[in-house]
């Protein structure tokens, strides 16, 4: 049995206290994560609004996590691959799977997209109730594209 969580955002306090994964007063740390492996670990890298320079913070929190699983490698694995997943399958290690929270991270530039894969994120949400390139805000519906597209896929079933 592999045990999985869905968010970790423990490294953008890393990054912000200048921290170590090993701080126990971090909600999701290595010493008490090690209790459940094998595990995987979906991190994200959390932009809130209040960044300006939002590809610059994903990509500070990604460094950080690249920083943190270096340093202990020993007890970790970074998921990119379905190799890196059968490897993790066969060992004793957390493994993360790099994430984003927030379109917002990409800017106006969709290359940013095949940048941060090649990072290592294999999953960007796209908003946090904000409009950003790739949607619009999930609390308003007059914007709410997807909305309009059900509407019209709807209306043509009838």
């Amino acid at each position: 049995m592999i045990l999985v969580d869905g968010h970790c955002d423990t490294f953008s306090k890393i990054l912000d206290e200048k921290s170590d994964f090993q701080d126990k007063s971090l909600s999701f740390n290595l010493s008490d994560a090690q209790k459940f492996v094998p595990m995987l670990q979906l991190t994200a890298a959390f932009v809130h609004p209040k960044h300006q320079k939002s590809f610059q913070r994903a990509n500070n929190i990604l460094t950080c996590m690249d920083q943190q699983l270096e340093k202990y490698q020993n007890e970790t694995i970074q998921i990119k691959s379905r190799k890196d997943l059968d490897e993790f399958q066969k060992g004793q290690k957390l493994a993360f799977l790099y994430t984003i929270e927030n379109g917002r991270a990409i800017e106006n530039n969709l290359e940013n997209i095949d940048y941060f894969y090649s990072k290592g994120v294999r999953i960007i949400t796209t908003t946090w109730n904000e409009d950003n390139l790739l949607r619009n805000r999930c609390r308003d519906k007059a914007k709410y594209w997807t909305y309009y597209i059900w509407q019209t896929i709807y209306s043509e079933d009838e």
